[in-house]
């Protein structure tokens, strides 16, 4: 079974979407990834039924736990690679995007 995806590059930004319920985009953190900011990307994937996914180095963090994304140590500067799946993927990267503050085009 072939899977549809496709893959777009905007301004150093990769996004790939398969099957318009996962995407992946890589960026660069402008605010720190605390407490506060790992409680509300819970809260995002929690409103927007979605699986959110961040990996930062060799480390991986998901909204399931909220000490997994603060152990990422993410610093305005660092790059990292945001992954979302579900339906309602748009909402929740335009969220986080906020959230973090990154330059990513939308």
């Amino acid at each position: 079974m072939k899977r549809a995806f496709k893959l777009i590059r905007n301004n150093n930004h990769v996004v790939e979407t398969k099957n318009n319920a996962s995407v992946s985009f890589m960026m660069v953190a402008e605010n720190v990834l605390g407490a506060r900011e790992s409680a509300r990307v819970k809260k995002i994937a929690d409103e927007t039924n979605t699986k959110i996914k961040i990996i930062s180095g060799k480390k991986t963090g998901t909204n399931e736990s909220i000490i997994s994304l603060m152990n990422l140590g993410i610093m305005p500067g660092k790059s990292l690679v945001l992954s979302i799946e579900g339906e309602n993927n748009k909402e929740a990267f335009y969220e986080i995007k906020s959230l973090l503050g990154s330059s990513a085009d939308k």
